[in-house]
């Protein structure tokens, strides 16, 4: 029997004032109906007036008030009236909230009380957490309370500002694309100032953790010694560098080619040398405050946000060191997340899994299933960011971006492309470098078999209203180099055109990825597919798997110029339904406690904090249990509780 100091689930009286009367308050004053509260706002001509039945007054009445939380009801100036709270009427930031969070905030801080008598479990560090993206917080502050609640000692550690002139959070187009140091520097503070308030906020306001801040684990003669050695280092060997057992280069090149939308770099000009070697810097020199971090708390075991980028990778390299079990999680599909022990759970390596589950025939239920929910994946609803459908997702759809006419007569080929930049493309080349050397060699290989057809669709995140536009977009490239004059039997179809490659399927006969899911998709459609790099699919038995550029060109032949036997296809399809349940519902499992999407960020399904408890969840259970056990989530002979369910 759990014994605690405090029940979570009475709900307490909250004395609140509301900041701001406008549209944010309209919009959103259901959230605290059953409340009393006082309301405020900084337009003279608004005091004195009755909104609700409740009188709006002077902000000044902060001075003299007694209050649990200040309010602020709109989102979009919440940064500058955060700043006046907390400056000129001296309110502690841990009374500032948002409106529309104010269910999540009070839910969260009475988990945060409710405390075992005695942490007697494993020690667990946690973090680094990407706690500025919802999605990340909320989940990684729910499972780090539910691990506390089966007796973990819980250790957070954050970054605390360590980071100099640009963060990995906030860097290039994600909150940092100035180029002049002095206004890089400048919007790094602003963007330092934010993440430490979520830091604070997710460990301290809402959990009361113990915190461990990386800031503090680092000396001056240190921070010299990291820029000596860096300044030593030659650029053109940049994805070589390393630092002890830190491959500090090439975690270095995935976040510039995150921050700045490309996939490689051939050369360097200076103020881009700055960049790449700033980037090496901030690596560097958490490299040596998170060894310190590490020796001090000893733990048993360490978690973090996905780990293929830094500065999450730095705990998966010294948990590797030192044998300490590793997990990290991260969500890719929508109301979804997935886990993995000791590699990064954007490797999606399944290899281990799928050796029992290959093995294993799909019910007619399960195959069902697949069927159906693979044929609405055209529409986008499940996933994190709709790129299935151009004409919600794309910034504005062009009915002149595809280039050329599809011939029905011929035999073609379908060349589905990813995004360049993206994790789920980078470092995963085998036949070729990158994306972009693969796609243009497949084209000249196509417009000498005039025979053939090739469809080149650029994928739909290059210019999706939710992120920003790609800086290699793959059929302006191609333009580019052929002149705007294409062969005549290739067409290009651009990620802004109104067309989606759902509706390409039944005119293709081959399908040719690099990672992208469309592949997976093919195959259970019984379209032949060839990977040319690592995706979570390859190798498992129903693609077509080349290492070399000659293999590529002798498997693109031969299937381009025979069919495959209807048992060939019937093990084909049947193989990648099965391999698309394991993906799919297995590997991305679903979030028992709330529900996310872009626009309107985390909305919780959990009532009552109690819900955490063991017993209440199977899932959750069994995902808690794992870690603490320090046993893989899901291997050749574990696998979790699946619903099949959308």
């Amino acid at each position: 029997m759990i014994k605690t100091t405090k029940s979570i689930s009475a709900n307490e009286c909250v004395n609140l004032i509301i900041w701001g009367v406008g549209q944010g308050y309209a919009q959103n004053k259901y959230l605290i109906n059953n409340m009393k509260y006082r309301l405020v706002d900084t337009l003279k001509e608004k005091w004195g007036s009755v909104i609700d039945g409740i009188e709006v007054e002077n902000p000044d009445i902060l001075y003299g008030s007694q209050y649990d939380y200040i309010a602020i009801s709109t989102s979009l100036y919440f940064e500058e009236i955060f700043h006046r709270l907390t400056y000129q009427y001296s309110v502690p930031s841990e009374k500032i909230i948002l409106l529309v969070d104010i269910e999540k905030e009070l839910l969260f801080r009475r988990i945060g009380k409710y405390k075992l008598q005695k942490c007697n479990g494993p020690k667990i560090l946690f973090g680094y957490c990407f706690l500025v993206y919802e999605n990340c917080r909320v989940h990684d502050y729910l499972l780090a309370e539910s691990l506390r609640l089966r007796g973990a000692d819980i250790t957070a550690v954050i970054c605390g500002g360590i980071q100099e002139v640009e963060c990995s959070a906030f860097g290039g187009v994600w909150g940092n694309d100035a180029h002049n140091i002095e206004e890089k520097k400048a919007k790094h503070k602003h963007n330092c100032l934010r993440c430490k308030r979520y830091e604070q906020k997710t460990w301290g306001h809402w959990g009361n953790f113990e915190v461990l801040s990386a800031i503090d684990f680092l000396t001056e003669d240190e921070k010299d010694f990291a820029k000596a050695f860096i300044r030593r280092q030659d650029i053109n060997l940049v994805s070589n560098w390393t630092y002890k057992y830190f491959p500090i280069g090439e975690w270095a090149l995935r976040r510039y080619f995150n921050h700045q939308l490309i996939s490689y770099k051939n050369s360097w000009n200076q103020i881009e040398e700055d960049e790449i070697r700033g980037i090496v810097y901030n690596e560097m020199i958490m490299c040596i405050a998170s060894l310190k971090i590490v020796d001090k708390v000893n733990p048993d075991i360490i978690y973090s946000n996905d780990s293929f980028y830094f500065p999450y990778s730095i705990l998966e390299a010294i948990a590797k060191d030192r044998n300490i079990p590793f997990y990290n999680a991260y969500g890719f599909r929508k109301n979804t997340y997935s886990y993995a022990m000791n590699t990064s759970t954007v490797s999606m390596d399944l290899d281990s899994a799928w050796k029992t589950f290959s093995k294993r025939a799909l019910n007619n239920e399960e195959c069902g299933f697949i069927i159906e929910y693979i044929k609405n994946r055209k529409y986008g609803k499940d996933m994190m960011i709709n790129t299935a459908d151009p004409l919600k997702s794309a910034k504005e759809v062009k009915w002149n971006s595809i280039y050329g006419t599809i011939n029905n007569s011929k035999k073609t080929a379908l060349l589905a492309t990813n995004v360049t930049w993206d994790a789920a493309a980078l470092n995963k080349g085998i036949v070729f470098g990158n994306i972009v050397d693969w796609v243009l060699y497949t084209i000249d290989l196509f417009s000498k078999n005039t025979e053939w057809q090739l469809i080149v669709k650029a994928h739909p995140a290059e210019v999706n209203k939710s992120v920003p536009e790609a800086h290699e977009r793959i059929c302006l490239i191609v333009l580019k180099k052929y002149n705007n004059q294409l062969p005549s039997n290739i067409i290009l179809i651009d990620g802004d055109a109104p067309v989606s490659v759902y509706e390409l399927l039944n005119q293709i006969d081959l399908g040719m990825v690099y990672t992208t899911t469309v592949g997976l998709e093919m195959c259970c459609n019984g379209i032949p597919t060839i990977t040319i790099a690592n995706a979570p699919y390859r190798n498992k038995g129903f693609t077509y798997d080349p290492v070399t550029i000659s293999e590529y060109e002798e498997q693109l032949n031969l299937l381009m110029n025979t069919k495959l036997s209807n048992e060939e296809l019937e093990r084909m399809v049947h193989q990648a339904q099965k391999f698309f349940l394991l993906y799919y519902f297995i590997y991305m499992l679903p979030n028992p406690f709330y529900t996310f999407s872009y626009e309107e960020g985390a909305s919780l399904t959990i009532r009552d904090a109690e819900e955490l408890l063991p017993g209440r969840n199977e899932l959750w259970d069994y995902i808690c249990d794992s870690i603490l056990a320090k046993k893989a989530i899901l291997s050749e002979k574990r696998f979790p509780p699946y619903k099949l369910e959308v």
